[in-house]
C-alpha cells in the first residue's frame, strides 16, 4: 500500500519508501539554510580604531640594484620593498623612519661597550627579528628565556672578557605571526633599566615567565578550536575560532602596557600584517601606539588586535578589523622582516654618522626544512578543508624558508656587505629526532596533528632554552645555514618533571639562582 501524498494522515509509507519521501524535504531545508547562510553577515571580529596613524605600508619592487662593496666591486642585489606612504586611514603621519632614526641616534649616544669585530671595537644597533611559525614559536620562547639567563653575556654579573652581548642590549624588535605574539612579551623582557620605579629584573622575570607559560601549558591546545558544521551555516570567515588566543593576547598586553610606555624611545617593536583591502604589507609601531594612544582601553585594544592580525592565518583564523579594514597574517607577504625597510639611505647615513654597524639576530621559529620531524600518515579521505589547510601550511612554510634568504639579500642591498653583522638560530628536525627528553619522545610518537601540541611545544622550548643559555655557541652565520649548534642536555634536564598545574614548564627563573 502506497501513500500518494507525503502529508497524508494515513501511516502507509514503508521503510523503503521513506527515503524517497524525506530526501526532497531534507534537501529543500538544507538549500534554504545554506542560502540564508550565504546571505548573512560574515562573522568578523569587532572593529578597533584610533591606531591607524602608526601603520606604515610597503610594496615590493622588481629588478636589481648595484651595490658597491668594501673591496670596491659592484654586485647586483634584489631591490628591497619601498615605503608607499601613509595609511589610507591616517589623517596625519610622520614617516616611520622618524622614530627609528631617533632610536639609532639614541643608541649612538649610549655609553655601551663596543663589540670586537675582526679585532676592531665596534658599536652596534642590535636588531632582533622573530619569524612566524605557529607552535614552533615555543623554540623562540625558550631561546629568549635562556638568553635572559645565559651563562656568560656581558650584561650579566661576573661576565668574562669578550662575552657576547646580552638580551637586554636589544634595541629594536620585529615580529610576524607567532613572532608578533612573542614581540609583545620580548619587548618588556629586554629592558636594560628600571621602568617607573619597577626593577628591570622584576619586569624581565614577569615577561619571561609569562612567555614560558604561554608556550608550554597544556591549555595551548585549546587556544584555537575547529568550528562545528553548524557554525558554517552562519557564514564564518575562518575554519577555526581563536577565542582563547584572543583572551591571552589581551591579558598580556594589559599586563605590560605601562612598561611599553615607560621604556626609552630607543627600545622599539614593530609587527607585520597584510591589509586585505589594499594588499600591502604594513609595519606597525607598537611603541608608538602605546605612547600616543592615551586611553588604556583603546591602546590595549589597538595593540592586541595588531598582534592578532599579524597571526591571523588566512582561512584558518578570522581577519582582524582595524580602522574598518581587514588585516591578516604578515606571512602572506613575508616570513620575517626587519626595520631597514623603513629607512634606506637615511638609516645608512645615521649609522655612518653615529659610527655604528647594524647587528641583526634572527630567531627562526621553524625547522628550515620542507619535511616534518616525524612521518604523518596521509588522511585516506581528504576533503576540501583538509586539502586547503595543508596547502596553506606548505605555502607559509616556504615563505619562512625564503624569508631568510630575502632578509640577507635585503641587508646587502640596503646596508652593504661588510657594514652589518647577521646571525641565525632555528630548531632542526635533528634536534627533536635525537633528543631523549620525555616531551620530545612523546612529540615524535604521539601521532598528534593539532595546531598546538603541548608535548612538541615543551620539547621545542627546552631545546631553545638550552641553546639560548649558551650564547657563545647559539648562533649560525648565514653561510652555514642550515646547520646544527649544540643544545646542552644538562640545560634541558634542568626542568626534570617540574611542571605547573596547567602542564606548563616551571619558569626557569624559579629553577636557577638569578642575580639582580
Amino acid at each position: 500500500m502506497r501513500c500518494h501524498t507525503p502529508f497524508s494522515a494515513t501511516p502507509a509509507t514503508t521503510m523503503t519508501d521513506a527515503p524517497r519521501v524525506l530526501l526532497p524535504m531534507v534537501l529543500t531545508v538544507l538549500l534554504a539554510v545554506l542560502s540564508a547562510a550565504c546571505a548573512s553577515t560574515p562573522q568578523l571580529p569587532a572593529n578597533v580604531s584610533g591606531c591607524g596613524t602608526f601603520f606604515y605600508g610597503y610594496e615590493g619592487q622588481t629588478g636589481y640594484t648595484d651595490i658597491r662593496h668594501g673591496d670596491g666591486s659592484l654586485r647586483r642585489q634584489p631591490k628591497p620593498p619601498i615605503f608607499v606612504g601613509r595609511s589610507p586611514f591616517a589623517q596625519t603621519q610622520q614617516p616611520v623612519m622618524y622614530d627609528l632614526l631617533g632610536a639609532v641616534n639614541a643608541v649612538a649616544a649610549l655609553d655601551r661597550p663596543p663589540i670586537t669585530i675582526d679585532g676592531t671595537p665596534t658599536k652596534t644597533v642590535n636588531i632582533l627579528v622573530l619569524s612566524g611559525g605557529g607552535q614552533w614559536g615555543a623554540y623562540g620562547a625558550g631561546f629568549l628565556t635562556g638568553w635572559s639567563l645565559a651563562r656568560d653575556t656581558r650584561d650579566r654579573p661576573g661576565a668574562t672578557a669578550g662575552a657576547p652581548f646580552g638580551r637586554s642590549e636589544i634595541d629594536v624588535i620585529t615580529g610576524i605571526s607567532t613572532g608578533a605574539m612573542q614581540a609583545a612579551l620580548v619587548l618588556p623582557g629586554s629592558v636594560d633599566g628600571d621602568v617607573d620605579g619597577i626593577p628591570a629584573e622584576t619586569i624581565r622575570r614577569k615577561a619571561d615567565c609569562r612567555l614560558t607559560r604561554e608556550y608550554t601549558a597544556d591549555t595551548v591546545q585549546h587556544l584555537v578550536k575547529e568550528r562545528s558544521f553548524f557554525a558554517f551555516l552562519g557564514n564564518p570567515v575562518s575554519l577555526y575560532r581563536m577565542d582563547g588566543l584572543e583572551k591571552r593576547t589581551y591579558e598580556g598586553i594589559a599586563e605590560f602596557l605601562d612598561v611599553y610606555r615607560g621604556l626609552p624611545s630607543r627600545k622599539r617593536a614593530y609587527v607585520g600584517a597584510v591589509n586585505l583591502d589594499d594588499n600591502l604589507f604594513y609595519a606597525i609601531d607598537m611603541k608608538a601606539i602605546a605612547e600616543r594612544v592615551p586611553e588604556d582601553d583603546a591602546a590595549g585594544a589597538c595593540l592586541a588586535e595588531t598582534v592578532l592580525a599579524s597571526a591571523a592565518i588566512p582561512l584558518a583564523f578570522p581577519p582582524r578589523q582595524i580602522e574598518g579594514e581587514l588585516f591578516v597574517d604578515g606571512t602572506t607577504r613575508s616570513g620575517l622582516f626587519w626595520p631597514t625597510i623603513m629607512g634606506y639611505d637615511a638609516l645608512a647615513q645615521a649609522l655612518e654618522t653615529g659610527g655604528l654597524k647594524l647587528h641583526v639576530s634572527v630567531i627562526i621559529n621553524g625547522n628550515q626544512s620542507s619535511r616534518d620531524f616525524k612521518s604523518v600518515q596521509r588522511d585516506p579521505n581528504p576533503d576540501l578543508f583538509s586539502i586547503a589547510e595543508s596547502s596553506s601550511r606548505i605555502a607559509i612554510d616556504q615563505m619562512f624558508q625564503d624569508g631568510v634568504y630575502w632578509l640577507e639579500n635585503s641587508l646587502k642591498s640596503t646596508i652593504g656587505e661588510g657594514d652589518y653583522l647577521s646571525r641565525y638560530t632555528y630548531l632542526s628536525n635533528h634536534d627533536i629526532q635525537t633528543s631523549d627528553d620525555p616531551d620530545c619522545v612523546a612529540a615524535r610518537t604521539n601521532g598528534k596533528t593539532e595546531q598546538f601540541d603541548p608535548y612538541f611545544m615543551r620539547c621545542a622550548y627546552k631545546i631553545g632554552f638550552a641553546r639560548g643559555r649558551n650564547q657563545r655557541t647559539a648562533w649560525l652565520q648565514f653561510d652555514l645555514m642550515p646547520g646544527v649548534t649544540p643544545a646542552p642536555k644538562e640545560d634541558m634536564a634542568l626542568f626534570g618533571g617540574r611542571q605547573e598545574a596547567d602542564g606548563a614548564l616551571t619558569c626557569p627563573y624559579d629553577l636557577l639562582p638569578v642575580q639582580p
